[in-house]
């Protein structure tokens, strides 16, 4: 049954965006070597700095001390103990003159996350002007969804309603544009693929590529892309081909768990998504013993469901709020993970002799 493609009403998009604008995170490039650490305080360039649990460690991290040996070294000699290590490792990296990125937030106020100088995360005004200057380039778009929250984490799709695409199925796809934002994995931009039986959401192959540079350098590239990718109306190339394939081949035992490793392990909620119980009951009467099976036997086990159906299955879990909590930063990383096994070079079972 063919679903009513979302609107966001004008209404919701202010209110999101103003939300999304007065919590937007501050960045700041810094030198590490101008970090000082004494006691329990962190400076910059003499200025005292907060920095969150989170900030710490992608602090550490970037000075090339595991997370893990943060939180033993902590637990063996206190705060005290962990601060005078990043400043001793600290004062040494700085001689090198490597810059990092702070990224601040104003609602807790304090540092949230720290990156690498070149992590590629325009500002948040920024952000709505490419989106808003897409819109304006190519009308027939809509706003489809629209998550925000007070960490600096942003996600708008759009698709154009008025074309659809059909590849040979009783069905028609949508295609439009994905933006997401967030301190940890920067700015990314994407095309975007709608099932309109059930309004699953998924990628193109590739991300577009963002350059590095201050924000109207970067921007003026990103519209480039984004018109390139406009040409043909944002599908993605050889979309239908891949639904093609993916419908024919078997999937693999490695595949089905790459779906269900985002789901609660209740089989019969994950039967609500795909046909888990019947699956493990077809390779039992075969004879196979899941639980003896290395990774490379499972990429080779061959079960009886679709690439398509687990693909499916995946985007279903990640596009509809079925009560599990999912932000929209979740749904794009287990939509991403879809996105990666439908473009994938060769399916696991495809090569295998039947």
């Amino acid at each position: 049954m063919k679903q009513t493609i979302k609107t966001i009403t004008s209404a919701d998009y202010a209110a999101k965006k103003k939300l999304a604008l007065e919590t937007a995170p501050v960045r700041k490039l810094v030198n590490i070597g101008d970090i000082s650490i004494k006691d329990d305080e962190i400076f910059i360039e003499k200025s005292k700095v907060e920095f969150s649990q989170n900030g710490i460690f992608q602090l550490a991290e970037l000075m090339g001390v595991p997370k893990a040996f943060v939180v033993k070294y902590q637990k063996m000699f206190g705060d005290a103990g962990r601060n005078k290590l990043l400043n001793h490792i600290a004062s040494g990296l700085g001689s090198r003159n490597k810059n990092i990125m702070l990224i601040g937030s104003p609602v807790t106020k304090n540092i949230i996350d720290v990156q690498p100088s070149g992590h590629k995360y325009i500002s948040t005004k920024s952000f709505f002007d490419v989106v808003e200057n897409t819109m304006n380039d190519h009308p027939d778009l809509i706003m489809s969804e629209f998550f925000v929250d007070k960490r600096g984490q942003l996600r708008i799709d759009t698709l154009n309603p008025n074309r659809p695409f059909n590849f040979g199925k009783d069905e028609d796809f949508f295609s439009g544009m994905n933006y997401t934002q967030s301190p940890r994995f920067g700015t990314q931009l994407s095309q975007y693929v709608m099932r309109e039986v059930c309004t699953n959401g998924m990628f193109g192959k590739d991300d577009i590529k963002l350059s590095l540079g201050y924000d109207d350098d970067v921007i003026k590239n990103l519209y480039s892309s984004i018109n390139k990718v406009a040409e043909f109306n944002f599908m993605p190339e050889g979309f239908g081909e891949r639904i093609k394939r993916a419908s024919t081949v078997n999937a693999s035992l490695s595949e089905l768990y790459k779906a269900t490793n985002f789901m609660p392990s209740d089989p019969i909620t994950i039967d609500r998504f795909i046909p888990y119980q019947h699956v493990m009951q077809d390779l039992k009467r075969r004879g196979i013993d899941v639980k003896g099976l290395n990774s490379q036997q499972e990429k080779n086990c061959r079960i009886d469901c679709s690439v398509w159906d687990v693909i499916n299955a995946m985007t279903d879990f990640a596009s509809h709020d079925y009560g599990f909590k999912l932000s929209g930063m979740d749904s794009r990383g287990i939509q991403s993970d879809a996105t990666k096994l439908f473009f994938k070079k060769d399916f696991d079972t495809e090569n295998l002799v039947k």
